[in-house]
């Protein structure tokens, strides 16, 4: 009988174990630790509290059981597929409903071959029949030896093996969200291609392998879906990918590029926009990174071909990274009526000062914008702006990396104000990898501060002032004078 001291000694004995076999691929190793903690994982999962605590003690295992979120396996991949396959198998329960093997970085996410995600997937298929998000990232190449088919029965059965992890994912019938690589998108057999009519959010990786459409379905694979992220991927494989007819109901697409073409940057990218937008009607939001690792220049996007496209979708949330806009373009002038139905824009890279902002509050129902703020005394020759007219909406200003402020608060806030009547505050993000922090809560306190009350006061006294006017006309306003 498994008493709970025991099992947290079999715990303390399985960390010992990891430690040892996590830089190793010694099969026996493996296969005795898995055989070993069979009996315990079980009595773990029903009986202890807090035992997502207890498994990040072992290497590249982590697990969440509260209470307000559901249980979830998260194996970060090590260079042994053996490993990913061994704890998965150990550590998985009826009780799941989100098992990741999460990606580290470009190039170095945890690839299984064909066959062994065929097996994996089968295993959890098996046990886990509520399983709504999947991550797993099969190679459509597999290793030297499964190569290696000096029969044509050999042959015959890696090709029945090869389609099995498709097979797999169609049986899952819960599934809503998976994140895998191109493999699933190749055909199963001649005449046969996935089905998971249920999964609503996909996210493709590459493989190493190349990616080359033979035959395309005739009809969506994915009919539910409506979220598709493409990551780190070479600049040329959305045009093979967007063949596919899975975008028709795409609300939201995501991407992000680790390779640039040499040369024809902007018709690239222009291409690229166009096809997104004439594939999915229904395009609500779009990200896109043109340099994930920050190799290339920032793409101009003041070329007009850029971003027209996106008058024809009803875009409301768009993120283009590495990339920037020139305020005084002929793009720019044009920009209030092709993004008429943005709600959030982040330009993250676009270098912006106060008089440049000027552009931004021309559009009509805008919310939030995110750029590379610089914040100064404005120009006095630029006349006051009425805010008649102005975008009643927008009420979050934010920098992406640490805001610039120098100069007249006064002015500054009033030109804020100018432009958009109800805005709330500055924000600022001191790094990529820090959450946005309300100005008043950063390091640099007494400007933030500054800023952010002058601010809030102007606003308050606009609105004080249009209370009176319009209750006792425009006479109560000579107190102000």
């Amino acid at each position: 009988m498994i008493t709970l001291g025991r099992a947290h000694t079999s715990l303390e004995i399985l960390r010992t174990i990891c430690q040892f076999s996590d830089s190793s691929d010694d099969l026996k190793l493996l296969y005795v630790s898995r055989a070993f903690f069979t009996a315990t994982i079980p009595f773990i999962w029903r009986n202890l509290r807090g035992v997502e605590n207890l498994l990040e003690l072992i290497p590249g295992v982590a697990c969440g059981s509260t209470d307000e979120e559901p249980e979830v396996l998260n194996i970060t991949p090590s260079p042994s597929s053996t490993q990913i396959i061994m704890w998965t198998q150990l550590f998985v329960s009826p009780t799941l409903v989100e098992i990741s093997v999460v990606p580290l970085a470009p190039h170095q996410q945890g690839f299984l071959s064909c066959l062994e995600a065929s097996a994996l997937a089968k295993h959890i298929n098996a046990v886990c029949p509520n399983l709504k998000f999947l991550s797993l990232f099969p190679d459509k190449e597999e290793t030297v030896e499964y190569r290696n088919r000096p029969c044509d029965a050999q042959a015959l059965l890696y090709e029945f093996w090869n389609s099995s992890f498709p097979r797999q994912l169609e049986s899952m019938k819960s599934l809503t969200e998976l994140c895998t690589t191109t493999a699933v998108l190749m055909p199963i057999g001649p005449a046969r291609f996935i089905r998971v009519p249920d999964l609503k959010n996909l996210a493709i990786y590459p493989t190493p392998s190349t990616f080359a459409l033979e035959k395309i379905a005739p009809e969506s694979p994915f009919p539910a879906l409506i979220k598709f992220s493409l990551n780190w991927a070479p600049h040329t494989l959305p045009v093979d990918v967007w063949q596919l007819p899975i975008f028709t109901n795409v609300t939201s697409v995501t991407l992000s590029f680790v390779t640039q073409p040499r040369d024809s940057v902007d018709e690239w990218s222009s291409s690229l926009v166009s096809m997104i937008c004439d594939k999915s009607p229904r395009l609500i939001a779009l990200y896109i990174d043109f340099d994930l690792e920050k190799k290339y220049d920032s793409i101009d996007l003041s070329s007009r071909p850029v971003i027209k496209p996106m008058q024809q979708v009803p875009l409301q949330t768009l993120e283009l990274v590495s990339a920037h806009i020139e305020e005084c373009s002929e793009t720019g002038r044009l920009i209030p009526a092709i993004w008429s139905h943005l709600t959030v824009l982040k330009l993250p890279d676009n270098a912006t000062n106060i008089e440049e902002l000027a552009l931004f509050s021309e559009l009509p129902v805008l919310e939030n914008l995110i750029v590379e703020l610089s914040l100064s005394t404005p120009s006095s020759e630029q006349n006051t702006v009425s805010s008649e007219g102005r975008n009643s909406s927008f009420n979050t200003l934010q920098s992406s990396s640490k805001v610039d402020i120098s100069g007249d608060f006064y002015e500054i806030a009033q030109r804020l104000l100018d432009m958009w009547p109800k805005i709330q505050h500055v924000l600022w993000t001191d790094s990529a990898k820090t959450k946005p922090k309300i100005a008043s809560q950063s390091s640099s306190k007494a400007l933030a501060i500054g800023l952010n009350r002058t601010i809030n006061m102007l606003r308050e006294l606009s609105e004080t002032k249009l209370r009176l006017s319009q209750a006792y006309g425009p006479d109560a306003l000579k107190m102000f004078q």
